[in-house]
C-alpha cells in the first residue's frame, strides 16, 4: 500500500504517487489492486531485448568484468551477473568473437578502496540526493583528527582515483565539503528538503586542484624529468593544464597551473633524482 511505501522509505504520500508517476513514465508499468488497496509490477524485468553489435558487447562485457573484478562498485556480484545475463544473450557467432578478445585482455587500474565495506551506506547516500532529503551523519576526519557530527546536503557522489566520495554542503561548517564515503558512520534522515546550489559545479568546485585538496594559492609548476622516464611522463595526461616540453638533451619539461601544491610531492618523490622542481619555490621546499 502507499502507506507501506512511504513508511518503509522514509517520505510522504505525496513523494509515493509522484515516483509512482515517475516509474510510468520511465515505461516502468505497475497496476493497483482496488480491492487490496495494493501497487505491483506488472512485469519484473527492467529492460526490453536489445540488439547490440559485436564491440558494443565487448565493451559492455569488459567493463562489467573490469567492475566486478576491481571493486570499482560497491556490489561487485551485481556487476558479475549483470555480465554472465548479457552473455547468455548473446548469439553463439558473437560469443565465440567476445569470448577470445575478452580472454586476451586484462585490466589492471591502480589500487582502489574496498568498495563492498560501502555497499548499503552508497545507495542511502544516492537517494537522500534523488529526493533531496538533508542526512545527519557522522565523518571520521583524517585532517581534524576526530569524529564530527555533521547535517549535510548532498550535491553529488563520485568515484576518484581510489574510492568513493560524498560532496555536500555541510551546515556544520556552512561550505561544501568533500567526505570519503567509507569514513562516513551513523546515517539518518532528517524530513526536511533542501536545493543544491544552482551555482555547484564539481569542476569549479575543485578548481585546479592537482587531485583533490584546492590549495588557496595557485601555483606555476615547472618540473624537469630526465631523459630516461621523459617519454613515461609525457604520455600520461596528469593535470587538465599541463603542457609538456622535449629538450635539446631528451629532457623534459613539465609545467601546469596547480591550486596548492601538496598533493603534488608523493608524485614528484616518486621519480627520484630524476625530477627536479625548477619552480614554484614552494614545492621545492617541500621536496
Amino acid at each position: 500500500t502507499v502507506d507501506d511505501l512511504a513508511a518503509r522509505i522514509g517520505v510522504s504520500r505525496r513523494t509515493i504517487f509522484r515516483d509512482l508517476n515517475t516509474l510510468s513514465a520511465a515505461g516502468l508499468p505497475y497496476e493497483f489492486n482496488h480491492v487490496a488497496r495494493k501497487y505491483s509490477a506488472t512485469n519484473p524485468e527492467l529492460l526490453p531485448p536489445i540488439n547490440l553489435t559485436e564491440k558494443e558487447s565487448i565493451a559492455l562485457l569488459l567493463g562489467a568484468r573490469m567492475l566486478a573484478k576491481f571493486g570499482v562498485v560497491p556490489d561487485p556480484d551485481a556487476a558479475q551477473s549483470a555480465a554472465t545475463k548479457l552473455e547468455a544473450m548473446l548469439p553463439e557467432g558473437t560469443l565465440g568473437a567476445c569470448g577470445p578478445l575478452l580472454e586476451g585482455t586484462e585490466v589492471r587500474p591502480a589500487p582502489i578502496s574496498d568498495s563492498s565495506t560501502i555497499a548499503a551506506l552508497l545507495p542511502m547516500l544516492q537517494a537522500a540526493l534523488f529526493r533531496r532529503t538533508k542526512l545527519r551523519i557522522r565523518y571520521d576526519s583524517r585532517y581534524e583528527r576526530r569524529i564530527i557530527p555533521m547535517i549535510v546536503r548532498p550535491y553529488c557522489t563520485a568515484f576518484m582515483q581510489h574510492g568513493w566520495y560524498l560532496f555536500a554542503f555541510s551546515e556544520t561548517h556552512k561550505c561544501v565539503r568533500a567526505l570519503r564515503v567509507a569514513r562516513i558512520s551513523d546515517v539518518c534522515t532528517i524530513p526536511s528538503s533542501y536545493r543544491i546550489d544552482p551555482g555547484f559545479n564539481l569542476d569549479d568546485f575543485l578548481g585546479n586542484a592537482w587531485f583533490m585538496i584546492r590549495g588557496k594559492q595557485r601555483f606555476r609548476v615547472r618540473i624537469r624529468f630526465q631523459r630516461g622516464i621523459a617519454a613515461d611522463v609525457e604520455e600520461v595526461r596528469w593535470h587538465k593544464t599541463q603542457q609538456t616540453h622535449y629538450q635539446p638533451d631528451g629532457s623534459l619539461i613539465f609545467e601546469a597551473e596547480v591550486d596548492g601544491v601538496s598533493e603534488m610531492l608523493n608524485w614528484v618523490l616518486g621519480y627520484g633524482d630524476q625530477a627536479v622542481v625548477e619552480e614554484p619555490r614552494a614545492l621545492q621546499e617541500l621536496v
